[in-house]
């Protein structure tokens, strides 16, 4: 029995030192360290596939907006009347502005015909010898103030000088006077005392005579008073006389330039013509400026009704217009203020025009279109904006409208470009 049990224990330890058994104790052994690692990869995948997941469900669910900007001008409901002259020729001069209001009328620019014949040389050489005389006497004017301004400067030095010595010289007098009423009392006294043998003549006479010298200064110092208030009196007239020949020399020369300016006129207007309102309203866009040349026909300046709804007019490219429907919002940047500070107002599309409009064979209001547009009109939910200041809206005021024409997810804008090659590439 006992050979028995140690053959089969000589058997185990051989069974436990095989080649097999050992390489099957050295595999489970580097297992155990792999499987960590693996775990570990799995949770990596497992974080970055949810990350992913995450990813394409914003960018499917998030949208954002495609937008196009449009051009545009501010018009009453009523419309513009468009003023113009039958020839062509150049506009010399502008007489209003962008919202100022007219009456029926008014001359609005002077504009010079192309059929007009011109005047001879020694005709232009009169008027710009008027021109120059008229220049000279503007000229002067600035400095007649200035000099006019010095002298007043000067003399209102001196009347200040003069009135307060004449307030020193008053003050003066008063304490001469409060003196003499105390010399007055002391004399008195002396009086009493010399009647009373109290004190000799001398001593009499000296107080006397002390009382006289107050006398005489308060006496001089109502001379100085009185000669303080003539001067002052004096210096008071010369400020008069002086803005008297001021007012009467700028009356002349003003005089003498509106004379010149009327001949210039005369002289001007056998060559040229105005422009005048028809009604009155306000100037709502300048369409020529001054030292342009126009055509026959072509609107010089655009007149609204002096009160009216406004809508806006948009001109919006070919390549925008099918996207457009009646009932689309947009949003206005006027050009008159700042959208930092004012931002951008909605405005509702009411009418689409079905016309094209070339800027190059048509007048439009605005002049730095240079494509073929369609005009677009909509209305305004407030007639007015609002900022640091509340400012009401103006016929003829022009802004940059923001249209949304798509809205897309923001998957879209990642596959943008490659959807921009699909038909170069199917």
């Amino acid at each position: 029995m006992i050979g028995d049990r140690t053959r089969h224990r000589q058997m185990e330890r051989e069974e436990l030192i095989r080649p097999e058994a050992l390489r099957r104790k050295y595999l489970s052994a580097e297992s155990r360290p792999l499987a960590g690692g693996k775990n570990l990869l799995r949770n990596a995948v497992l974080v970055l596939v949810a990350i992913t997941v995450s990813a394409a469900l914003l960018l499917t669910f998030t949208s954002y907006k495609v937008t196009e900007q449009a051009p545009g001008v501010l018009v009453p409901l009523e419309g513009l009347q468009k003023l113009s002259i039958g020839g062509s020729g150049r506009l010399d001069a502008l007489l209003v502005e962008e919202g100022d209001p007219v009456r029926p009328g008014q001359a609005l620019a002077k504009v010079s015909l192309a059929s007009v014949s011109q005047f001879s040389e020694t005709h232009d050489l009169r008027i710009e010898a008027v021109r120059k005389r008229r220049d000279s006497l503007l000229e002067k004017l600035p400095l007649h103030e200035r000099e006019h301004a010095l002298a007043m400067r000067r003399n209102s030095e001196l009347l200040a000088h003069a009135d307060q010595s004449l307030l020193t010289a008053r003050r003066k007098q008063a304490l001469l006077r409060e003196r003499i009423r105390v010399s007055e009392r002391h004399l008195r006294q002396i009086e009493s005392l010399f009647e009373a043998a109290a004190i000799t003549t001398f001593q009499f006479d000296e107080a006397y005579a002390a009382h006289l010298q107050l006398e005489q200064e308060a006496a001089e110092t109502e001379r100085q008073e009185a000669e303080q208030e003539i001067r002052l009196k004096g210096l008071e007239a010369d400020l008069r006389q002086q803005e008297l020949a001021k007012d009467q020399l700028d009356l002349a020369l003003r005089e003498e330039i509106d004379q010149l300016s009327s001949e210039i006129r005369q002289l001007q207007t056998q060559r040229s013509v105005d422009l005048r309102a028809d009604r009155a309203g306000l100037v709502a866009t300048i369409a020529v400026r001054a030292g342009d040349s126009f055509r026959a026909g072509q609107p010089l300046i655009y007149l609204g009704p002096e009160q009216s709804v406004l809508a806006a007019e948009l001109y919006v490219p070919s390549r925008v217009i099918g996207k457009l429907a009646v009932g689309q919002q947009v949003l206005l940047s006027y050009e008159s203020f700042d959208y930092r500070e004012y931002g951008r107002y909605a405005a509702t599309i009411e009418s689409v025009a079905g016309a094209r409009l070339d800027p190059r064979e048509q007048l439009l209001p605005l002049s730095l279109l240079n494509e073929p547009v369609y005009r677009v009109r909509a209305a305004l939910e407030q007639q007015s904006v609002e900022g640091p200041e509340e400012h009401a809206l103006l016929a003829g005021m022009q802004f940059q409208a923001n249209i949304v024409t798509d809205e897309l997810p923001l998957i879209g804008l990642v596959f943008k470009p490659l959807r921009s090659l699909r038909g170069l590439v199917w």
